[in-house]
């Protein structure tokens, strides 16, 4: 059983967000811990943007890109996957 079958409720809920999935994975890939800057900033842009009147410009959506990227690369690693 992995910890996302015995946290099926921070799963699904909108206000976890990816620090709080974050903190539920830690005791077991330690490593991750690395991934919260970048799950931090993913969290602020998915705030700071969902609602009308504020928009993001070329260099927001880039940076949320890289982070996202950095966040992929690291969990397809840990599970074994091509990068």
């Amino acid at each position: 059983q992995g910890w996302y079958k015995t946290e099926p409720s921070a799963l699904q809920s909108r206000r976890s967000g990816l620090k709080k999935l974050l903190s539920l994975v830690l005791p077991v890939e330690p490593l991750w811990g690395s991934l919260l800057p970048s799950l931090a900033a993913l969290s602020q842009f998915a705030v700071e943007f969902r609602y009308p009147g504020n928009e993001a410009d070329a260099r927001d959506m880039k940076d949320a890109i890289q982070h996202a990227k950095v966040a992929r690369r690291e969990v397809r690693l840990a599970f074994g996957l091509k990068v």
